[in-house]
């Protein structure tokens, strides 16, 4: 069938895919049964605003619509074909490149990573590749990073980034090494002796950000005007960022009070507590009793309490008496052994050279 002229449009608030086609006199019937068809393939209800979309009309006199196109996301399209009445997904060839890229932190991460023309979601994903390995809040001037990662395209234009392959910080004078490795149905990121990134906890509860106050033992209060401990770690974040559970564990309290505003307690087995203060609002579900997994979003950054203004303050306890949390080493996941630690050697032979 030849077509015809191509309409374009973008998702507007209130629109639906049955209002759409009913304003070009796409009869109810064709409408219902294109719905029915889409169960299983397509729902219908995530259609959302913004989104494109695009009306095929047949080559006729009098246009009558012959396809609608939603894109889904950049390498997707769903296809309703209104003559057949029935609904497909067109993918995209996804062209993946591996990319070297290397850096010295000059101010923040996301700053130079910007200056240096590489995409800033690299940023995230090293701080969740790194998050067991240094605090991502502590990276200083001189730092450098240099880094292998594959970048997704469709039609040579940059759609996002994929795997991180191999990493190296230098940070605090000393190397930190992460390497991507698959080995049946796991994978995941060690170091150059295979030993594995993650462990029990994170380093910060929160994405990068900036700590405006360290742990300390004698500290001026800056609202009561006086020298006290302050048994924590203050992040300086905008209001809404998410806070994360640092590690598996039970919500012992989610409550408000006038000092701590909205906080978060949760214990982690018989040894560790951690406590997350001045929430602006707390998560779905975060109650006394909940269980909540390492990474899990509990909050969001507030400025409730006593505060003078947007951020967390992070406490952790060990057997019920103030730690640093930055200064706690804490097990790792088991390191590679046998047949998959030679496999990893061999694959990450010709990236260490990369990486010096």
């Amino acid at each position: 069938m030849q077509q015809g002229p191509i309409s374009n449009g973008v998702i507007k608030k209130g629109q639906t895919l049955g209002r759409i086609l009913r304003s070009v006199n796409v009869p109810h019937g064709v409408i219902h049964n294109l719905s029915v068809q889409a169960k299983g393939v397509f729902d219908l209800r995530k259609i959302r605003v913004g989104k494109r979309y695009a009306i095929v009309f047949e080559a006729k006199p009098k246009k009558v619509a012959a396809y609608f196109i939603y894109q889904r996301d950049a390498a997707s399209n769903v296809i309703f074909d209104l003559n057949r009445t029935r609904v497909y997904i067109d993918h995209k060839t996804v062209d993946v490149r591996r990319v070297f890229a290397k850096a010295v932190i000059n101010r923040s991460i996301n700053q130079t990573l910007i200056e240096n023309q590489i995409p800033i979601q690299l940023a995230w994903a090293l701080a969740d590749i790194f998050s067991c390995s240094f605090d991502f809040h502590r990276l200083q001037k001189g730092d450098s990073l240099t880094v292998v990662y594959e970048e997704k395209y469709i039609d040579d234009k940059r759609i996002g980034i994929g795997n991180v392959l191999a990493a190296r910080f230098n940070h605090d004078g000393q190397p930190h090494y992460a390497f991507y490795f698959n080995h049946g149905d796991q994978s995941g990121y060690y170091d150059e002796n295979a030993n594995s990134l993650e462990q029990t906890f994170l380093k910060a509860p929160l994405k990068y950000s900036r700590i405006s106050s360290p742990f300390s033992k004698r500290r001026m209060h800056p609202i009561l005007h006086r020298y006290k401990p302050h048994y924590g770690i203050d992040y300086a974040a905008p209001i809404g960022t998410p806070v994360m559970a640092v590690s598996d564990g039970i919500v012992r309290k989610a409550r408000y009070n006038r000092t701590c505003g909205r906080y978060i307690e949760i214990s982690h087995g018989q040894i560790y507590e951690t406590k997350y203060l001045h929430l602006a609002r707390f998560a779905h579900g975060i109650k006394p009793g909940a269980k909540v997994q390492r990474g899990e979003v509990i909050g969001y950054v507030g400025s409730s309490g006593l505060s003078t203004g947007p951020h967390l303050d992070f406490r952790m306890t060990k057997k019920g008496c103030p730690v640093d949390p930055s200064k706690q080493r804490f097990p790792t996941a088991a390191a590679l052994s046998g047949h998959a630690r030679d496999q990893f050697q061999q694959q990450i032979y010709s990236f260490k050279s990369q990486l010096r």
